[in-house]
């Protein structure tokens, strides 16, 4: 209400009528289940939306977009955009069809999903179901993915052989091209030794590629290196890897390290010099020097050292060495020694065999023996003889035929009168159109009176006077600053097939200027290659007070290749500051000194006083003398007061007591100030050594086997100051080399301060034999050193205590029996994980009794435990437990072993997402046995107990475990107990090979490797199985079934190959009650004849469960020593380990059901050689976990005897 005159509001004061809508909005849903189509089925395919009631208007639904498929034509095709779209029902229709088109590609991919959900909107509401799925199923087949590995094995390649290829191998064959990568590594170092892209690329169609590996050729001798070439896989590839996928290349070296010698023999006569070429095999790791001497006087050779480089290693140096005259009368033969040190030739001995001719018989005497002749020139040489001849000697010339040498006479004639006159011989050597020297030997052949067959020869040296290049005429030139300039030519050494261009340059930014700076030579004509073109130069004056120098380089262009890119001589050009000459500084270039002198002067002089205080730097630098050991390493600063010019430097020399030979180092001047020249800046100074050279012996030893080597002292008479070496190498005796010890030989280095040093020799552990043997070393001659005692012999006797010796023997196999047990026990963990309780104890004390009567088997608490074992799980963790037993034998040399080890384990672990599985096992182990070797035999202990961490992982069929742990604990026998300790790591992998409807295979495979360390001696063994299963179900009722194991042993323990088989068949027949098992094992062959396992069994049920009637028979043959094939529990692990017998055992039952469980009486017999076994009796099973049962047991042996047996399981 509202205010108004003449009334009053009261309350209340509103009213609301509400109008009640009596029309319901349409319900839209989906009319359809979900749709399946093929991705080749285009459609389109309509999805249908319902509206109930029928609308009277037209109605727009809203609906929304998801799922793994791809819109927009990719996977699949509906009208309109975005996420949200919509569909209109007509009025007065009922439904409304959305259309979906279905894109073919040719992807391959899983099904993909398209999911339509309705979305609310105005006029209608959302009923059930208000989404919808489309399933597209591709219809592409993946193909064959090639898989690459390494080809035809090339496993060797020599340095020589520049691009090694080597061959992949595709299969199948790529549809398209694709690239692979590879890393590389190995001894081989990359660039130095080879070089490789890492990656090759393959071709569409094709089943091979290729590496490409370059060897690089270099002149170092090295020994062989490897390079291992490893596949890369790419999971973002085309492509998976196949084996091998490692390679393995060898490159053999074909550079040794040597000295050359050219000639090499050489001969020479009595009286005359002779020229010989030498240089290096390969090339050097740092500068060489090679000292020469020889082992007779009559030869006078050298004294300076011959320097080879890293740079000019394989370049020859010329050594001249001259035969004096001697008392007797016949040729002789010396060896010239060329002793190298330096880099990887330190100590590298040559030698030149010189034949000496003697001059008392009848020769020919040649001067010079050698000359050189500049082409176009001319030069001569005498001939004399030594005896006069009875009759005329003729001397006939020959070796220049086809030469550029000409000979002014060409037969000499000697008589008996003028015999003593020198004939002379001219030789003219010719121009020729190259530009090489020449190298020729004339032969001078003499016949006649005494002379015939006597011969000499004269070398020639042909300098050629063409060159390819260019000379300068003046190759310095000093001008005054502003002062008259100076001038040199350049001229062509050869004669060039095309112009050539010469461009100056290295003078641009400087005072100096010249009147040109290119120049043009041409093979004829007014600048003909052979006219003199000048350059003149000019030097500017400058602002500052210094001298100058400038360096002019000369480039040379031309057609002709033997001028193009040529960088002919360069001149220096030094500008004397306001008319003063360049000041330089000298060292005295070399200074021999005698060891025991104190201090060496060297004196260092400038060209003119100094005309203001200057200064220079000095430092000494090794050659083959060292700082400090040899002389004081100095470094300083040589000062010049205004005015002075001379000064003098003082080097300490150390005057040590060691003999050596004569050394040098070098005095370096360096860091001149400005307007001081370095001239002469280096100093050789020679150290002449004044001590008698050291004796030198070597003593006797006596070793143990054990001990692993034996080391030789060698004693100096006095300590040194400076490394001496000698040579030595072992020699046989009663001990061989490769069987007692391994051959050794090489260098032994004395270093300063040092009176004694040590030769090493490894001993090869053998076979007990107990009998000493010998060998010696032998100390070779050395120019450094007096043998006063060259050779020491060494006695190796056998090991101080064959307690030792069978202690560590027995540890080792100790310890390979239980890694093995802790890898059976894992294998067959990831096996099984089934809660399961598995126990044989009681049928093994049983069966005791049993044999006692007809062997004398008394099991041990471990034996009657083998094969228990019991497992739970809960929540992701699992406990488990497990008790084994194994036996072993063996023997090593006349050494014989056999033992029996028990191990219990208990484990915890946990799984993660039913793919992971971690757990910690602990176990102890406790092994007894005995030994006999030759007369002695006795027991042996030994106890282990460790922690073992293991983990394993799956993925599909595929199950790989792994663990790793250390053990400790002692190993004794009755006279030695020492602690013992293990290391142990192992690995192993399990998956499915196929599985068809009837046929299943299997693979798997384990490696173990453990150490035991007991008397401070480690010890190791490896073990590696790989093996396959399979089954085969023939029917319902018959599975057969085989496995193969391949077992390979090394180490410190047996070692070989061997083979395990194990098969059976299972049958099944329900409708009869009836279930049968046959099985069969053992390891059929090993290379070592001590391992033999084999076993045999069977069973045969008739009846199942505990109630109603059971009948089973189960016989069995042979031992069961290894458990090395993995199987459910069986009846042999209810048969003595030791026991070889066959068995057959009856029984049959009938089981009434009770309110708390089963009562099932039994009778059973079990057959035996010589004893039969009669049981009569009842058995309890609750429903839960217990079972007890008594009987009496009737044995027909002699006597025969009767008993009660009373057993009891708990099953937890």
């Amino acid at each position: 209400m509202a205010t108004g005159s003449g009334y009053s509001i009261g309350s209340p004061s509103s009213h609301t009528l509400t109008i009640v809508d009596d029309d319901v909005l349409p319900e839209a849903a989906f009319a359809s289940d979900p749709t399946i189509v093929d991705e080749d089925d285009a459609g389109p395919h309509n999805i249908t939306v319902n509206l109930s009631p029928v609308p009277t208007t037209t109605v727009t639904l809203n609906y929304t977009l998801s799922g793994s498929a791809t819109g927009g034509g990719a996977d699949y095709s509906i009208p309109g955009s975005g996420t949200t779209r919509t569909v209109t029902v007509a009025a007065n229709k009922a439904s409304a069809n959305i259309p979906v088109t279905i894109n073919n590609d040719a992807d391959i991919e899983g099904a993909e999903e398209i999911i339509l959900t309705l979305a609310t909107g105005s006029g209608y509401s959302i009923g059930s179901p208000s989404s919808h799925t489309l399933t597209i199923r591709d219809n592409d087949v993946p193909p064959e993915t090639p898989k690459i590995r390494f080809g035809m094995d090339i496993s060797r390649a020599e340095e020589s052989d520049g691009i090694v290829k080597v061959p992949m191998t595709i299969d199948p064959a790529p549809t398209s091209a694709f690239t692979v990568s590879y890393t590389y590594r190995g001894s081989a170092t990359y660039g130095t030794d080879y070089t490789t892209s890492g990656t090759f690329s393959t071709v569409a169609g094709a089943t091979e590629a290729i590496i490409e590996i370059t060897v690089v050729n270099d002149y170092i001798a090295e020994t062989s290196e490897t390079l291992i070439l490893t596949l890369e896989s790419d999971p973002e590839s085309d492509y998976v890897l196949g084996a091998p996928k490692v390679h393995t290349l060898t490159i053999d070296d074909d550079d040794k390290v040597g000295i050359i010698f050219m000639p090499d023999p050489l001969d020479i006569r009595e009286g005359e010099e002779r020229m010989y070429s030498v240089a290096l095999s390969s090339q050097p790791t740092a500068q060489v020097m090679v000292k020469i001497s020889s082992d007779n006087p009559i030869l006078t050779v050298p004294q300076v050292p011959l320097v080879f480089n890293v740079t000019d290693w394989n370049t020859p140096i010329d050594v001249v060495v001259r035969a004096g005259p001697d008392d007797n009368d016949r040729n002789e033969t010396v060896r010239l020694i060329h002793t190298a040190e330096g880099g990887d030739y330190n100590m590298e001995i040559g030698y030149l065999q010189v034949n000496v001719i003697d001059d008392d018989e009848a020769r020919l005497m040649v001067r010079p023996s050698r000359i050189t002749i500049p082409e176009g020139n001319s030069t001569s040489f005498d001939v004399e003889i030594s005896v006069p001849p009875v009759q005329e000697v003729i001397v006939e010339i020959t070796g220049f035929a086809g030469t550029d040498l000409s000979l002014a006479k060409r037969t000499l004639t000697f008589g008996p009168s003028d015999w003593k006159e020198s004939k002379t011989v001219t030789v003219t050597a010719e121009s020729d159109d190259d530009a090489d020297d020449d190298r020729e030997t004339l032969t001078l052949k003499a016949s006649g009176s005494g002379y015939d067959d006597v011969f000499a020869n004269v070398d020639v040296t042909i300098e050629d006077d063409d060159r390819h290049g260019l000379t300068v005429d003046n190759s310095r030139i000093v001008l005054r600053e502003g002062g008259p300039p100076d001038t040199y030519t350049i001229t062509l050494l050869s004669e060039p097939t095309s112009s050539v261009m010469v461009a100056i340059t290295g003078h641009e930014g400087t005072a100096v200027t010249l009147d040109k700076t290119e120049l043009t030579f041409t093979p004829s004509g007014t600048k003909a290659w052979n006219r003199p073109q000048t350059v003149t130069v000019m030097a500017g004056a400058d602002d500052d007070t210094k001298d100058n120098t400038v360096t002019l380089w000369h480039a040379q262009t031309s057609a002709d290749p033997n001028y193009n890119g040529r960088t002919g001589p360069s001149v220096e050009v030094v500008v004397i500051d306001k008319g003063e000459d360049v000041l330089t500084v000298s060292i005295i270039d070399q200074i021999d000194t005698q060891e025991d002198i104190g201090l060496v002067s060297l004196s260092v002089e400038l060209n003119r006083p100094a005309p203001m205080p200057i200064s220079v730097n000095y430092e000494t630098v090794e050659r083959t003398a060292e700082g400090d050991a040899d002389y004081v390493t100095s470094k300083g600063i040589i000062v010049f007061t205004t005015g002075s010019k001379r000064g003098v430097l003082q080097i300490g020399i150390v005057n040590d007591d060691d003999p050596e030979q004569s050394e040098q180092f070098e005095v370096r001047l360096s860091n001149a100030v400005e307007g001081l020249t370095i001239a002469q800046g280096v100093a050789m100074v020679t150290i002449l050594d004044d001590d008698q050279r050291a004796s030198a012996w070597i003593a006797d030893e006596v070793v143990f086997e054990d001990a692993g080597k034996v080391q030789f002292t060698v004693h100096l008479s006095q300590p040194i100051r400076h490394p001496l070496s000698v040579h030595y190498r072992t020699e046989d005796g009663t001990a061989k080399a490769g069987t007692d010890y391994l051959a050794a030989q090489g260098i032994l280095t004395f270093y300063p301060g040092s009176a004694e040093e040590v030769i090493e020799v490894a001993l090869i552990r053998g076979e007990l034999e107990w009998q000493a043997k010998t060998f010696s070393v032998r100390l070779e001659s050395s120019d450094e050193i007096r043998l006063d005692k060259a050779v020491a012999i060494a006695i190796i006797q056998e090991s101080e205590s064959v307690q030792e010796e069978v202690l560590a023997s027995y540890s080792i196999r100790f310890v390979r029996t239980v890694s093995s047990q802790i890898v059976e026990a894992l294998s067959e963990l990831v096996r099984r994980r089934a809660n399961e309780v598995v126990c044989s104890a009681g049928e093994r004390t049983e069966m005791a009794q049993l044999w006692h009567s007809n062997s004398s088997w008394a099991p041990s608490m471990g034996e009657l435990f083998s094969g228990c074992r019991t497992s739970t799980q809960f929540s992701g963790f699992g406990v488990w437990g497990r008790g084994m037993y194994r036996r072993f034998n063996g023997s090593e040399g006349t050494l014989s072993l056999d033992g029996e080890v028990s191990t219990g384990m208990f484990g915890i672990d946990y799984r993660v997402s039913g793919r992971w599985l971690a757990g910690m096992l602990v176990s102890r182990s406790q092994g007894d046995g005995s030994f006999e070797v030759r007369e002695k035999s006795g027991q042996i202990q030994a106890a282990l107990t460790g922690l073992y961490p293991y983990a394993s992982y799956r993925r599909g069929d595929l199950e790989v475990w792994l663990s790793g742990g250390y053990g400790q604990g002692e190993s004794e026998t009755q006279e030695l107990a020492e602690t013992l300790t293990s290391r142990f790591g192992m690995l192993g992998v399990q998956g499915r090979l196929a599985s068809l409807d009837r046929l299943h295979l299997r693979y798997h495979g384990d490696v173990l490797a453990a150490d035991a360390k007991v008397l401070e001696e480690g010890l190791e063994v490896v073990r590696l199985r790989l093996g396959i299963e399979g089954d085969l179900r023939i029917s319902d009722h018959i599975r057969p079934y085989v496995e193969l194991n391949a077992r390979q042993d090394a180490g410190s323990a047996e070692t070989g190959t061997g083979l395990e088989v194990g098969g059976g068949v299972r049958v099944v027949i329900p409708a009869w009650h009836l279930r049968g098992d046959v099985r069969t094992q053992g390891l059929i062959m090993h290379t070592e004849n001590e391992f033999t396992e084999w076993g045999i069994s069977g069973s045969l049920q008739v009846g199942g469960g505990s109630e109603g009637f059971m009948l089973s028979v189960r016989p069995s043959w042979g031992p069961n020593q290894s458990g090395a094939l993995h199987h459910q529990q069986t009846l042999l692990e209810s048969v003595p380990v030791k026991g070889s017998l066959h068995r057959t055992e009856f029984e049959m039952g009938y089981g009434m059901p009770l309110d708390m469980g089963v009562a099932r009486s039994m009778f059973g017999v079990t057959v035996l050689p010589g004893v039969i076994l009669f049981r009569l009796g009842e058995e309890l099973q609750t429903k839960e976990m217990f079972r007890v049962s008594i009987s009496g047991i009737a044995r027909t042996s002699i006597p025969a005897e009767l008993g009660l047996n009373l057993q009891g399981t708990l099953r937890y």
